[in-house]
């Protein structure tokens, strides 16, 4: 795929990543990306205060059920309410689909996650938006998900 943004694991010393090399697409015009140590892919809408985030664990997950990783995302959020979840396929693999919404310091924001695991990797991908933003940057966030593929061919 020569489209999109390749995201490379930062290796440990001495240790296999703990975390994946995947490449995701491009949420579009809008989205500011963001740098930090703790984050490997992220976006920000500035204008809504939407946020697009791309994670992989490698190792020292515990290899959860799906509804189990999802319920560990809810760490930090109040009156989490799950919406709807449904089942898809995502790189060849089940994949669960969550709509939630939850609170941050008294801020509701609703979410969506696309959970999947493959090859020993737990990967998230989230999109969370106040909810009066939330259905204007959907289609952003999926381009970052029909973009999203692992392993990446030619990346070690």
């Amino acid at each position: 795929m020569g489209h999109g943004r390749l995201y490379r694991a930062r290796p440990a010393k001495g240790k296999a990543p703990r975390e994946a090399t995947y490449r995701v697409g491009l949420p579009g015009d809008g989205w500011r990306p963001l740098a930090d140590r703790d984050l490997q892919v992220a976006w920000v809408q500035p204008e809504t205060g939407a946020a697009i985030r791309v994670f992989s664990e490698c190792s020292g997950h515990g290899d959860p059920r799906l509804d189990q990783a999802l319920d560990h995302l809810r760490i930090g959020w109040t009156n989490w309410q799950v919406i709807d979840t449904r089942r898809t396929r995502l790189v060849g693999r089940e994949a669960l689909v969550a709509r939630v919404e939850a609170d941050l310091d008294g801020v509701r924001f609703r979410h969506e996650f696309w959970i999947v695991k493959k090859n020993g990797c737990l990967f998230d991908l989230s999109y969370s938006a106040p909810p009066a933003a939330f259905e204007g940057h959907v289609a952003d966030f999926r381009r970052v998900v029909e973009g999203f593929s692992f392993p990446v061919d030619g990346a070690a």
